[in-house]
């Protein structure tokens, strides 16, 4: 390719980029009319999506049948989809973690593929997934921990 058609073929492509960029510039200069944007949401809901249904998010409705089973419709690429609302899973203490008593605190332990993998903690600082290992691990003679600001003997 000879220098004249190099630059026959990159001047335009300069150009367009110069453009855009100053109009760019011009859009990020001009302030907005009023302190407080508010985007709305004007889009049409697809063909398909039951009246009724509310919006939850971007793409995605709420509906409750005449049975009062609820589903989430979701719009995509390939067409409107129908799924039941499920709740989420409850957290389960994962059967390889361990968790014993070392003096005033629990040492939990957990299998890694580089070994064991040790942490210790007091019992108000448990996570959730820790709180289910100890409640499951913990001795059965061991009375059980009061939540805070609690009175009175533990409940079990």
């Amino acid at each position: 390719m000879t220098r004249l058609g190099f630059a026959l073929l990159v001047l335009p492509c300069m150009l367009l980029a110069a453009g855009d960029q100053k109009a760019g510039d011009q859009k990020a200069a001009d302030p907005p009319s009023s302190s407080a944007v508010t985007v709305v949401d004007n889009s049409p809901a697809p063909a398909g999506l039951p009246a009724g249904a509310t919006k939850i998010g971007p793409y995605r409705w709420r509906y409750s049948d005449a049975q009062g089973k609820v589903w989430i419709y979701r719009d995509t690429p390939f067409g409107l989809t129908r799924t039941p609302d499920q709740k989420p899973l409850e957290e389960v203490a994962p059967p390889s973690w361990k968790a014993v008593r070392v003096g005033d605190q629990i040492q939990f332990e957990r299998p890694t593929p580089f070994g064991g993998m040790r942490w210790t903690k007091t019992e108000d600082q448990f996570n959730s997934l820790e709180r289910k290992v100890w409640e499951r691990d913990r001795p059965k003679n061991e009375p059980a921990a009061q939540p805070a600001g609690a009175t009175g003997p533990a409940k079990e």
